[in-house]
């Protein structure tokens, strides 16, 4: 009988956020003190040996947030 045998090995990137803060010039004028803007994402994608499987079998949707602090 033949068998096929393939690598478990994977690259999960499960979580990333980037973000930049500002500082001074025109939020002294609003009336801020800082600003930070950020984007991230979940479970954004696998690197793996399987063949269109997830080798962790998780059925998680990849998700992206963003958002803005604003500190008086």
């Amino acid at each position: 009988a033949d068998r096929v045998i393939q690598s478990g090995a994977f690259l999960r990137f499960q979580t990333m956020q980037l973000g930049y803060s500002f500082k001074g010039g025109i939020l002294q004028k609003l009336g801020g003190t800082r600003l930070r803007c950020f984007v991230g994402g979940s479970n954004l994608f696998v690197i793996s040996g399987f063949d269109d499987l997830d080798p962790e079998n998780i059925d998680i949707p990849t998700t992206f947030t963003g958002g803005v602090n604003l500190t008086y």
